[in-house]
């Protein structure tokens, strides 16, 4: 329970006994330890882009698009934030799941060197080229007639 992975959903008194019922804080849980392998990042690139879809981006990616966006995943992930760091930051009690991913962006940040960061950012272009270079297309929201 000190993890907030469960949580008590029912208590009841049976004879002289108080019986705790929990449940899952989550439909699904995640857990990774360590750098993510090709493999795993490609697994996770192919349902982003899955769920772009449900969104309404309509985003293909062929073989060699899918391969260049792992490698580029692995490259920008890898920079400037040290494990001893990412360990520290796993341990912050106070702060929530997201905010740690917040701070560890920032630290990410932080941390880099001026010339890891402009190799992030050219990354982070190509990824972009890469997605828009198909036929993606946001959903288009109907508008509301003023009233």
């Amino acid at each position: 329970m000190d993890a907030g992975l469960v949580e008590v959903a029912k208590e009841e008194r049976v004879d002289h006994f108080i019986e705790t019922y929990y449940r899952a804080t989550a439909e699904v849980f995640e857990f990774h330890h360590g750098e993510l392998s090709s493999g795993q990042n490609e697994k996770q690139i192919r349902e982003s882009l899955n769920a772009l879809a449900t969104l309404g981006f309509n985003v293909t990616a062929d073989r060699d698009s899918l391969a260049e966006m792992v490698k580029l995943y692995g490259r920008m992930h890898g920079v400037g934030l040290q494990p001893e760091l990412e360990e520290k930051i796993s341990q912050l009690d106070d702060v929530g799941f997201h905010a740690k991913q917040g701070v560890a962006k920032l630290a990410q940040l932080l941390t880099m060197s001026d010339r890891q960061f402009d190799a992030m950012q050219a990354d982070e272009r190509q990824l972009r080229r890469l997605l828009t270079s198909g036929p993606a297309k946001p959903v288009q929201k109907p508008r509301r007639k003023k009233t």
